[in-house]
């Protein structure tokens, strides 16, 4: 996803936008901030690093946030599962 994106800004003739040097800045940071990841780590509390990165940097991108809040919503869905289980076993 995010490769396409830059592939489109690089090899793009006409954008949609006004290509301007804060939205140059922005592709080279977000380009140095994918390669300050640390991609062997594993373990991490709620968002990965990479998903912390796309957040921070604003990715604006529908995909992106279709992806997030479909993982959101299901870890959400589990942990109210895992505790309807427990409080169903709770019940006298």
């Amino acid at each position: 996803m995010i490769l396409d994106r830059m592939n489109h800004f690089f090899k793009s003739k006409n954008y949609h936008y006004e290509l301007t040097f804060r939205v140059v800045l922005y592709k080279k940071q977000l380009v140095k901030g994918l390669q300050e990841i640390n991609w062997s780590e594993a373990d991490y509390d709620c968002f990965s690093p990479l998903e912390q990165l796309l957040i921070y940097m604003n990715f604006n991108s529908k995909k992106f946030m279709n992806m997030l809040t479909g993982r959101i919503s299901k870890e959400i869905n589990s942990l109210t599962d895992s505790m309807e289980l427990v409080f169903s076993f709770a019940r006298p």
